[in-house]
This record gives C-alpha cells, sequence and structure tokens, in this order.
C-alpha cells in the first residue's frame, strides 16, 4: 500500500484542492493533516481515499508525520505549494529503486552542507563563534526540486515536499513533533541515526513547479538560521560518508 502524507493551514486553501486532486489518484491513501481548521472542506468527500484528519494542535508541517502508516509498504510525504505531475509516484518510486539501496529517504530537493575547518574559530570569542555557527546554515549546496539533476545524489538533508521512504523506516510522530518549521533537519537527523541514505533523485528542469504564497517557513523561519536549528544539522552534516556520491 502506498500512503502519502500532507500537511496544511487555511492560507494554501486555493492550491490544497489542486494538490489532492494530482496526488490521490496516484496513491492508495492520502492523509490530509488539516492544521488551524475547524471543519473539513466539503471539497475532499469526492476522494474516496483521501482522508482528513484536524489534530488538536497546530502541527503545522510535523503533520506530515502525525498520521498512523501502518499497513503501508511506502510513505510519500507532499506539500501544499507544489504542482505534482500525474506520474509522480510512480516516477519517484523506480528512480529510487534503480539506486540500489534498500534503506533510503528519496526525493527531489536536497542539501549538502558545506565544511570548513574548525581551527578558523577556536580562538575567538564566545560571539564569533556564535555568529560563524548561525552562518553554518547558509553554508550549503543545495540542489533545487526545480532545476534539472543529471545523476541522482547522495545528500544529507532531503526536504519534505516530495519525497518518499519505506514505510518500516519512517519515523513516528513522538520523534519528530518537537521539530515543527524544520522537520526537513529533524528527519535528516533521524535518516543519519538510522543508517538511512539521503537520496535526491534526478530529472529534468521543471519537472516539479511551485506555487508562490505570501507566507512560507522558508521566509519566516527556515532564513534566519535559528540555533537550536544548528545544533541539530550539527549531529548530521559532514558525517555522512558518501554524501555527493553520484549514483
Amino acid at each position: 500500500m502506498i500512503v502519502a502524507n500532507l500537511a496544511t493551514y487555511p492560507p494554501r486553501r486555493r492550491n490544497l484542492m489542486r494538490v489532492v486532486a494530482d496526488i490521490a489518484p496516484q496513491v492508495d491513501r492520502l492523509n490530509v493533516i488539516l492544521n488551524q481548521y475547524d471543519r473539513v472542506p466539503e471539497a475532499l468527500s469526492a476522494f474516496g481515499n483521501v482522508v482528513p484528519l484536524i489534530p488538536g494542535e497546530d502541527t503545522k508541517d510535523t503533520g506530515k508525520f502525525y498520521p498512523d502508516v501502518s499497513g503501508a509498504q511506502w510513505v510519500f510525504m507532499v506539500d501544499d505549494d507544489i504542482l505534482y505531475p500525474a506520474d509522480f509516484i510512480a516516477r519517484t518510486l523506480r528512480l529510487a529503486r534503480e539506486t540500489g539501496i534498500d534503506r533510503f529517504c528519496a526525493g527531489y530537493h536536497g542539501s549538502l552542507y558545506l565544511r570548513r575547518p574548525k581551527p578558523k574559530y577556536l580562538l575567538r570569542p564566545r560571539r564569533y563563534v556564535r555568529e560563524a555557527k548561525k552562518r553554518m546554515g547558509e553554508r550549503r549546496h543545495v540542489f533545487s526540486a526545480h532545476r534539472a539533476l543529471r545523476r541522482s545524489t547522495i545528500v544529507e538533508q532531503i526536504a519534505t515536499n516530495a519525497a518518499v521512504m519505506p514505510a518500516s523506516l519512517f519515523p513516528g510522530y513522538e520523534y519528530m513533533k518537537g521539530s515543527k518549521q524544520f522537520v526537513d533537519v529533524r528527519l535528516a537527523r533521524w535518516c543519519h541515526e538510522n543508517d538511512i541514505a539521503c537520496i535526491c533523485l534526478k530529472r529534468p528542469k521543471g519537472y516539479l513547479k511551485t506555487v508562490s504564497f505570501e507566507e512560507s517557513i522558508f521566509k519566516g523561519f527556515t532564513i534566519h538560521n535559528h540555533c537550536h536549528v544548528i545544533d541539530e544539522i550539527q549531529q548530521f552534516a559532514a558525517k555522512v560518508p558518501d554524501a555527493g556520491k553520484k549514483l
């Protein structure tokens, strides 16, 4: 069984039904986590395999890990601001399997954190060390989902906007719930701790397209490189042996 999890909230309503219409026909079950909703939108009832869930609290992006996925073989994570092709599910699974790696988290938006020699900051005052640490979030090479990638590549972090994992490797909500607005980082940490390869999949330019919204986690949170997030990045950055390897 193939399950997909989507977390959304009211300001993204205008693209929600398009994503549901794109993904639902490709999976056995689509869980839609309705953060900040008072009631389930009637339009969702048109899809027999869509399971709407209104959580007791605003789970934000951790909502993608909120549903019970027992019985599933594959779990996809999708977002409410992307346009997914009709072959998205089948193509993603095919490419992930072609790598020959069994334990994986595979997707289309990946990151490699750039190394910098530690001695440069060892003797500097604490404020310089703190600023250097904060800049770590900016020192990365991003394989953006909308750009072409000729060969699938092992990375250190995969975004949860278009990704898949074997259900047996999917982290539980208890592990993920403390990572609101930085689930990609927490998931990368989980993968590192459990010997799961993060794979950025090959694709042509423009295979995935995004829908622009005024509000986004990147603009409101990620761009600020919060120190507690950098602490998590340091748990896995520069510690993935095959990072950067072409498959």
